[in-house]
């Protein structure tokens, strides 16, 4: 009993495993929640209805991730022994919102090519503009 008394103190006073046991729960009730999700969806919706949802999702997360250009892995290297931080965090922030805007601009333009389906999209400007901003934010 006390060597797992000593197990859970080291656990709880080390803020790296704190942090690390935070985010593999976190993973995990997202999961969890994606999961029901999901089964919900299933059967409410029709499959095609499901099927342009998960495009769609799938889709922006895609966009979003070419977009991050691989600032986020920058700035947690650099951004420690910088002088200038606000800076890199400014113009990290600008460059993904404009690259995430290109993207869903090119994709909105090609759209008939890449997914027929979801022509709806480009039709109006309130998903649009969703397709953006959410890129651009996430």
């Amino acid at each position: 009993m006390k060597l797992i008394s000593k197990f859970y103190n080291h656990l709880a006073s080390d803020s790296l495993y704190r942090n690390s046991i935070y985010l593999m729960l976190s993973t995990g009730v997202m999961s969890f929640f994606g999961f029901f999700f999901w089964i919900i969806n299933a059967r409410l919706f029709t499959p095609d209805q499901v099927g342009i949802g998960t495009t769609l999702i799938s889709l922006m997360t895609l966009i979003s991730s070419f977009s991050l250009l691989g600032l986020g892995n920058s700035l947690i290297k650099y951004l420690p022994m910088s002088a200038r931080k606000n800076e890199k965090i400014n113009t990290s922030l600008i460059l993904v919102g404009l690259a995430s805007i290109i993207a869903s601009i090119i994709y909105l333009i090609f759209l008939k090519t890449f997914s027929p389906k979801l022509l709806f999209v480009r039709e109006s400007v309130v998903f649009s503009l969703s397709l953006s901003r959410y890129t651009t934010y996430r």
